[in-house]
Order: C-alpha cells, then sequence, then structure tokens
C-alpha cells in the first residue's frame, strides 16, 4: 500500500512544484517519504539529539557567569573611537563635505538620485567589534535628518573594507541595532536592495533626536597598524534621500550593542525576581554572546534548517478524516437533493460476509473487509487482473465488471484457487506473479495452428502461451534496457524526459503561474528512468506513450485497448527515445559484439529479442548494413547528425560512419513486430 501511494505522488509531483504543492493541500494529509530523504530526516534528527545535548551542557556551564556579565553590560557601556585623518567623497562626485572637529561629516550642495558616500580613515584600535552610525538632524533645522524634501534618509547597506599595504578585507557584520524604539525609524538594516531598489533603514527625527545605528561584526577584526579602514555607505533610492549629517566611530568592546530600554530593565531585576519570560529573555541574550555557545547554536540552526528543507521536499497527499458525528444520508427522491426520503445507514452487500460483530461501521471497518479472508471478492478481483496483465485476458473478460452484467469466469475453479492461495501467502503479491510466471500455462509456445486458432482465437482454452503487444511504458523501457541506458535508481521524484518542443505551451492555457505552463526536460539519469517515474500531465500526456495505447489518466481505464498502427512505427523509428536507443546498442553491438559484422548483428538481436537471428533475418539485416555504411562513408555529415541525436555522449574511439550504419540497424531490431510483441 506505501509503495502504491508512493508511485501516485511522484507521478504527480515534479520536484520543483514539490512544495507549491504541499502549501495547497489541506488537512488532513499523509506524507509520502522516499527511503533517501527518510534516511537523511534520521540523519538530521541523530546530529541535532546530540547538538541538544551539548548545549545543555554549554548551559549549564555558563548560566553562573550570567549575573556578573549583566551587570558589566549595564555598567560599563562600550567606548567609542573616532576616525582619523578622516577624508569623505562620493562616487557621484556631486555633494560637497565639511568635517567637524569632533569626526561630524555634513553633506553640502548638489546631491544626486542616488549614491554612495564613502569614507576613509584610521583607528587607534587593534581590533575592532563594533561601528556606530549616527545621524544628526542638519544644523538650522529640527527635525530633518535627510536631504530629502520630508527630511528623511534611506540607508540599504553599510559595507567596510580594510586596506594594507596591496591587500584589502573585506568585513562582514552579525547584528545591528537601531533607534527604531522611538516612532519614525525602520530597523531593518542590512538587507540589500530590494529589486525596486528600497529597503535598509530609514526614519524621520520627530523629536530631533539623533538617530543612531551599532553594526556588530560577527568575528572580532584585527586592525594591522597604519591600515586604512574604507566605510561604504549605499543610498540606492531614487528621490534624493541622502544622509545629510553623520558620524562613524568604532569599538573594540565585546558587547557594542547598546541594550534596550527592556533589557535594561530586566538586567535590574535580581534573578530569583524575575518572572518565567524576563527570565528567558535575558538567558538567551547572555548565552548568544558566549563564543561556545553561539557557535553550537548556529549548527543547531543549521541543521534545523537544513531538516525543514529537507521534510519539505517530501510530498503530501490529501487523505479523509471521519467526522465525529457522522452526517445522515438519505434515498434522494427522483435524485433530487432537496427531497431525502427514507434514511439508510452504512453497511456491506446483503449478499457478501457481514462486517464482523464489533468492527467499526465505517472507512476503517470497510478497509478490514475488504481484505479479510472470508470475503473472496478482493482477492479474486486482484488475482484475475494480474492474469489479464500476463495473458492479455482475464479469466473474467470484463476485469472492469464483476458485477451481474460482467461475463462468467472460464475457469472458475481456476480463478478460486488463485484468490485462497493470495489469501493463504498473506497476500504476497510477488509470491503471485512468481506463480503465474512459473506455471506451465504461461511458459507455453505462443504458436498455434490454423485449426486451434478457429477453435479458440482468443485462447480462452489456454491451450497455448499468450501473444500480445507490450504496453507503452514497457516497450520504452525495454528499448532503454538493451541499449544500456535504463537507470537503475527506484523511487524518488518524478522525471520529465524528451518530447516535442512547445506541446506544454500550445496545450496549457490557463496554466500561467501555476508552474507546469512550460515544460523543463530532465537531464542525465532523469532522461532514462522507468516509465514509471514520467512525469505526468492529465491534459498532455507524453505523446509517445499515447501512440502506443496509454490512457490519458483523465478518468480511471482498467482495461487498455491494443491497436496497430503506422504511427507507432514512425514513433520507433523516429523520436528522442528510441534513436538515441539504437544508436546506444549499436556502440554495444560494436564493442561487446564481437568483430566480424554477423557476430555483431547476432549479439544485438539477442539482446532484443532473446534469440539467434534466422539465416534469412540475418542476410537481410547484413545486407542493409553493408548499404548504409556506404552511403554514410560517402557523406559523414549526415552520420554525424545521425549520432548526435539524445543528451547521452557519443564514443569518440568508433568510427562515424560505421556507428552510424549500425545505429540503423540497431533502430531495425528495435522495430521488429517480435521486440515489442510478448510471445
Amino acid at each position: 500500500m506505501y509503495a502504491f501511494f508512493n508511485n501516485i505522488a511522484e507521478r504527480g509531483v515534479d520536484r520543483e512544484n514539490v512544495q507549491r504543492n504541499n502549501v495547497v493541500n489541506t488537512k488532513p494529509f499523509i506524507r509520502l517519504p522516499a527511503p533517501e530523504l527518510e534516511a537523511k530526516l534520521a540523519e538530521f534528527d541523530r546530529q541535532i539529539a546530540v547538538l541538544e545535548k551539548e548545549i545543555k551542557r554549554l548551559t549549564d556551564a555558563l548560566k553562573p557567569q550570567q549575573t556578573a556579565w549583566e551587570q558589566e553590560r549595564l555598567n560599563h557601556p562600550p567606548a567609542w573611537n573616532g576616525l582619523q585623518s578622516l577624508s569623505v567623497r562620493s562616487e557621484s562626485g556631486r555633494p560637497q563635505f565639511t568635517v567637524s572637529g569632533e569626526g561630524a561629516i555634513l553633506t553640502e550642495g548638489e546631491i544626486a538620485e542616488t549614491d554612495t558616500y564613502v569614507v576613509s580613515g584610521q583607528v587607534a584600535l587593534n581590533t575592532i567589534r563594533g561601528v556606530q552610525l549616527e545621524v544628526f538632524t542638519i544644523p538650522g533645522t529640527t527635525n530633518r535628518l535627510g536631504l530629502s524634501q520630508e527630511g528623511t534618509f534611506v540607508l540599504n547597506t553599510l559595507d567596510l573594507e580594510i586596506r594594507h599595504g596591496q591587500g584589502t578585507r573585506q568585513v562582514t557584520f552579525q547584528k545591528v541595532n537601531a533607534s527604531s524604539e522611538r516612532p519614525g525609524f525602520k530597523a531593518n538594516l542590512l538587507l540589500r536592495p530590494r529589486e525596486n531598489g528600497i529597503g535598509g533603514w530609514s526614519g524621520l527625527s520627530k523629536t530631533g533626536e539623533v538617530a543612531t545605528a551599532v553594526f556588530e561584526t560577527a568575528a572580532p577584526v584585527n586592525i594591522p597598524d597604519g591600515a586604512t579602514l574604507i566605510f561604504k555607505l549605499n543610498q540606492n533610492n531614487p528621490g534624493k534621500t541622502q544622509i545629510g549629517h553623520f558620524r562613524l566611530s568604532l569599538t573594540d568592546d565585546s558587547h557594542p550593542l547598546p541594550l534596550s530600554a527592556p533589557l535594561k530593565k530586566i538586567f535590574g531585576t535580581p534573578l530569583q525576581k524575575r518572572n518565567a519570560k524576563d527570565a528567558k529573555t535575558a538567558l538567551d541574550y547572555f548565552l548568544s554572546y558566549q563564543p561556545d555557545y553561539r557557535k553550537a547554536s548556529d549548527e543547531m540552526a543549521r541543521l534545523q534548517r537544513e531538516r525543514k528543507e529537507t521534510d519539505d521536499l517530501i510530498p503530501r497527499t490529501m487523505v479523509m478524516e471521519e467526522l465525529p458525528e457522522p452526517r445522515k444520508a438519505f434515498i434522494l427522491i427522483r435524485g433530487a437533493y432537496d427531497q431525502p426520503g427514507e434514511e439508510v445507514f452504512p453497511a456491506v452487500p446483503a449478499i457478501l460476509p457481514q462486517l464482523p460483530p464489533g468492527a467499526p461501521v465505517n472507512r476503517l471497518g470497510l478497509a478490514h473487509w475488504l481484505v479479510s479472508p472470508e470475503n473472496p471478492l478482493t482477492a479474486r478481483v486482484t488475482m484475475n487482473r494480474y492474469w489479464a496483465a500476463y495473458f492479455g485476458r482475464g479469466l473474467v473478460k470484463t476485469v472492469e465488471d464483476f458485477g451481474i452484467q460482467g461475463d462468467p469466469p472460464s475457469h472458475p475453479e481456476l480463478l478460486d484457487w488463485l484468490a485462497t492461495e493470495f489469501i493463504r501467502s498473506g497476500w504476497d503479491i510477488k509470491a503471485m506473479q512468481k506463480l503465474i510466471a512459473m506455471s506451465a500455462t504461461y511458459r507455453q509456445a505462443s504458436h498455434v495452428s490454423p485449426d486451434l486458432l478457429e477453435r479458440d482465437p482468443a485462447n480462452i482454452l489456454l491451450a497455448r502461451g499468450p501473444r500480445l503487444r507490450l504496453p507503452a511504458e514497457m516497450i520504452r523501457d525495454q528499448a532503454l534496457a538493451a541499449s544500456g541506458l535504463l537507470a537503475g535508481k527506484i523511487g524518488g521524484p518524478s522525471v520529465k524526459p524528451y518530447q516535442p518542443a512547445g506541446l506544454w505551451e500550445e496545450l496549457a492555457a490557463g496554466a500561467e503561474g501555476t508552474g507546469f505552463a512550460t515544460y523543463k526536460q530532465g537531464t542525465g539519469e532523469d532522461l532514462y528512468r522507468r516509465s514509471l517515474y514520467t512525469f505526468w500531465k492529465r491534459t498532455v500526456s507524453p505523446p509517445t506513450m499515447s501512440t502506443f495505447d496509454a490512457p490519458s489518466r483523465e478518468f480511471c481505464t482498467v482495461s487498455r485497448s491494443r491497436t496497430s498502427t503506422p504511427l507507432q512505427a514512425l514513433a520507433l523509428l523516429n523520436d528522442v527515445t528510441y534513436v538515441e536507443a539504437s544508436r546506444k546498442l549499436a556502440e554495444r553491438m560494436l564493442t561487446e559484439g564481437g568483430v566480424s559484422m554477423e557476430q555483431r548483428i547476432r549479439y544485438g538481436f539477442q539482446l532484443v529479442t532473446a534469440r539467434e537471428p534466422k539465416r534469412a533475418e540475418l542476410r537481410v539485416l547484413k545486407a542493409g548494413l553493408v548499404e548504409r555504411m556506404a552511403g554514410f562513408r560517402k557523406n559523414p555529415e549526415s552520420a554525424a547528425e545521425l549520432i548526435s541525436v539524445g543528451e547521452s555522449s557519443v564514443r569518440k574511439d568508433l568510427p562515424v560512419a560505421d556507428l552510424a550504419a549500425y545505429t540503423t540497424v540497431a533502430s531495425v531490431i528495435l522495430n521488429l513486430d517480435e521486440a515489442i510483441t510478448k510471445q
């Protein structure tokens, strides 16, 4: 049952759209993981469990230091050092800058729509842990911080480079604290500019206060003697929203970020008097500044993020759930929903065995009843379908109908015995397949005499072995297997093999924005997976599959039709999959089949048909090979074009004309009636 649901999910869910499908599924649903994803999740869980123990150990070891650390933060704020030998310019070259004795920079003159201020200088520190940017009101105003008409500013990013000699080092920031507690400021600092060019730190001072942002480095940054620090204030927001009056300073304090008002209040409260929420807030903040704990915490965040990404790849499928109080059901008078008649209750048909005493009268009870040894229906229907898959005709001809309008079984005792064996084996599907395939009935030759054909054209008497054309999926898989292209991987997401260009676009009207309007062909192994894993869009079936009578899946089809049309031969001769398979089969004939033409043709013929070619067949194939070889040697461009079909690599050690000629012979073999027919 797991495999059934897993295959349903894999056929219907593309790797790129798994998360989209998971979002639209409503509860209740079940997860349908592939084994490799389950293994990854189990490994993530193991690593997370180990890390949880380590984090607990670190927490217990660090807790005694919390009070002293909090008091240090409260009583000793960081000391800030200004830049020395300060210079400033803009990349636009428009505004002018004036530097005061306190290191404040005033922007004057014409400004550009977007700009980057470049501030250079040195600092009397060997290490820096934080950078402070203060934005003051523009002199002569009461609340204007920026040069826009409204007096606002927008800073997208702050970048820092350290130059020493010929080397340049980029500094990255880990945390940001901005003056966002006051109304009028946004603290979404360090966001790279969004697609529309807007994002960062912005605000309007309503009281004339200084707007301050502190950037904490990801790790202590060493400053060599004589190094130059280069700050870039990127302001890429159309509308002339540049900063008007600002100052940069640095600190080597291990905690450069200023404490917020709530944290100051919590730190001022003794540990034993804090409520649970405040205690957790303070502890988390303290631990975030302990290097060992931070390292373990970052690793935990990474593991949990990757685990979620893996879990999101697992398809979900909606299932049913019983209501707490079942709805009442009625016979509808003349089918009208607003004319209920007699009330009806859940039960099984009276002609069949009833639910056992105490069984729940719901879907679970029905499921148990369906596979109960006392119920012959499920086993009989299932074995009849398996029989039809092997013989082309069920013991009950109407495979889709076991009711009173269906045909009676041709061999009722055989059907009963198969059903009881299926139940006795514990519903072992693999054992029943082996039982049918190993039976004397199935292993009979498919040859039929004129007399027997006249008496029993449909082989109802089972006097010979079955002879029927393979299903569409098996025809493709056999060609890939004989050529050596078939991928042996089991399970995983659906794949998208070759398909004519533009087919989805032509027929996928209204699918724009859903991810299903354009067919994105797979690559590598995905092109050669078993047909079971082919992605299937019901409104646009894979065309070659449809050519060989694969149903569209728009509605349930129990029994497929089998036709024989010229279009099928054209597909086997011209479809990319079969041309490429022919070329790879030709490579096997040339490299594994021997040294003579006859040996190589025999080898390829055996790979496809599982028998030796007859003398007449060998003569025809050899004559065709000689003719094609001569033609391709005269026209090497045509040979190169033929062997270039498909994404798989071409053997460079084989003569182009020879490979092309053997490809045509391999194509003929794959196109034989015997190659696509089970007999």
